[in-house]
């Protein structure tokens, strides 16, 4: 999520409007929080373990291209 997003969106209470537009990666947004939603651990583990796997393969990728003279010819 991006960091600008997050930020706003859980500095918000119930029914509450962001005061401002926010500038995203993926555009502008407005942000109103209708509720919240809790889910079981068990019932997005498996997502979870995913998104942490896949950040953490991306982490190791642009380290290894920052420290090696990586090349790929197509």
């Amino acid at each position: 999520m991006d960091e600008n997003f997050e930020e706003a969106a859980f500095s918000l209470k119930t029914n509450e409007i962001y005061p401002k537009v926010v500038e995203t990666n993926y555009g502008y947004h407005i942000i109103k929080k209708t509720g919240e939603k809790y889910s079981d651990f068990y019932d997005v583990k498996e997502s979870l373990i995913e998104t942490l796997s896949n950040d953490k393969q991306s982490t190791l990728l642009e380290d290894a291209l920052e420290k090696y003279d990586v090349k790929i010819n197509m």
